[in-house]
C-alpha cells in the first residue's frame, strides 16, 4: 500500500521482505528514507534499527518505525532506540491509505526543508509479509 502511494507521487521505493534483505539493501542503497516495520522477520525491525544506529555512515539516515502491535512497549523501545517516529499501523483500509498520503506529505515537505536531499530520492519499504 504504502509503495504504491509513494511510486504514485514520484519515489522511488524499493521493498525488503525479511530483515537480513533490509541490511543489504540499505547498505548498497543508501535510502533517503526508511520505513521499518517491527515485525520484520529474519532479522526483526528492532535488529535492522539497532544496525542502522550503530553504523556512522547509516547513523543520520531518517526511519521512521511502523507497527500494527499496541502491544505495551513497543512503540517506546523503537523510540528509545533512535527511530526518528513511530507509527501504529491503522488496521482499516482508509486509515492506511489516509496514513501513506500523511507520510508522503510529511516527506516531500521534509525533502524541500533538507538541502542534502535530492529528487526523487529512495524510500525503502521495509514490511512483514
Amino acid at each position: 500500500m504504502y509503495k504504491v502511494r509513494l511510486e504514485l507521487d514520484g519515489l522511488a521505493v524499493k521493498v525488503a521482505s525479511t530483515g537480513a534483505k533490509a541490511l543489504i539493501l540499505i547498505g548498497s542503497e543508501r535510502p533517503d528514507l526508511v520505513l521499518l516495520d517491527v515485525l520484520l522477520p529474519h532479522g526483526g525491525g528492532f535488529k535492522v534499527l539497532e544496525f542502522i544506529r550503530s553504523q556512522p555512515k547509516l547513523s543520520s539516515l531518517r526511519v521512521i518505525v511502523l507497527s500494527g502491535s499496541n502491544a505495551p512497549g513497543v512503540l517506546e523501545q523503537a523510540s528509545a532506540m533512535g527511530a526518528n517516529s513511530v507509527l501504529l499501523k491503522p488496521g482499516a483500509f482508509r486509515d492506511l491509505v489516509n496514513l501513506a498520503a500523511s507520510l508522503h506529505a510529511t516527506w516531500s515537505t521534509a525533502r524541500r526543508l533538507s538541502p542534502e536531499s535530492s529528487p526523487p530520492g529512495d524510500v525503502i519499504h521495509l514490511t512483514a509479509r
